[in-house]
């Protein structure tokens, strides 16, 4: 399971202001919130048949694999003729021009075509970003961990990985 540790968050007063209560009160929000454990989107599936974790992650603007795995299970990759860069959330800027062509992505029922940008992934093997999302525009039930989409006159639904 792929969890990310939330920090402990300090207690905040809140005022609020009501104008039957006269005076503004002070509001307790929460004394500590002790560490959580928050599962991401990910779900199991193969790429070109091998098994494979998949990260959905709205915040990556395109689909990317990560360079170890394409070292270790051979795919060819052709280089594009324009360097992307590509802005990570901590700051810092990669940058890369290595593609992997129409390769086959599937998970569940489903399965599909696609070119996966190749860069250094430290604990991902495949993120599927916000073209992947913008192409399928799934439901999701953050909660639940599940995702769904129409394709043609059915619905595909995929349940990634639960919380403990």
């Amino acid at each position: 399971m792929d969890t990310v540790p939330q920090k402990n968050l300090v207690a905040r007063q809140q005022k609020n202001e009501d104008s039957t209560s006269g005076p503004q009160a002070e509001v307790n929000l929460a004394d500590e919130i002790e560490a959580a454990q928050i599962v991401l989107l990910c779900i199991s599936g193969t790429l070109e048949g091998i098994p494979v974790k998949y990260l959905i992650d709205s915040g990556a603007s395109d689909c990317f694999v990560s360079t170890d795995f394409v070292a270790e299970h051979g795919l060819k990759t052709t280089k594009t003729k324009e360097k992307l860069k590509i802005h990570l959330a901590d700051g810092s800027v990669r940058v890369t021009n290595d593609c992997v062509r129409q390769v086959c992505v599937s998970f569940g029922e489903h399965a599909e075509f696609l070119d996966l940008q190749v860069m250094k992934l430290p604990k991902y093997e495949v993120i599927l970003g916000k073209f992947w999302l913008d192409r399928w525009n799934p439901q999701i039930n953050w909660k639940e961990n599940k995702k769904q989409w129409k394709l043609g006159n059915r619905v595909v639904e995929i349940t990634g990985e639960q919380p403990a």
